[in-house]
């Protein structure tokens, strides 16, 4: 998952680079681009890193332990790398999710 978060920060930093640019094209296709929510289920603060699972199962990664709590529910906006596989999609932003 480490390399999951190295591989988001190297293509956002690639799609700031190409917005400094005069292009008009998105920075992230849209229809690459899809929602999910997790639940945490384990903080390393130590390393900084936030560990939550989906609906499905798929577990994901992000940093900044700061606020977060086991069980807290996280809304996650992905990118999918425009691959069929899972296994490489990013998170791109998240935020605190409120689960009645």
């Amino acid at each position: 998952m480490k390399f999951s978060l190295l591989l988001m920060l190297s293509v956002l930093s690639i799609a700031n680079g190409a917005a400094n640019q005069s292009s008009a094209k998105p920075l992230l296709d849209p229809d690459h681009i899809y929602s999910n929510v997790g639940k945490v289920i384990e903080l390393d603060r130590d390393d900084d890193i936030v560990t939550i699972i989906d609906g499905v199962g798929y577990t994901w990664q992000f940093t900044e332990c700061d606020d977060w709590m086991i069980g807290d529910y996280v809304s996650c906006i992905m990118y999918d790398m425009e691959t069929e596989s899972i296994t490489d999609d990013v998170i791109i932003d998240y935020h605190y999710e409120i689960i009645p």
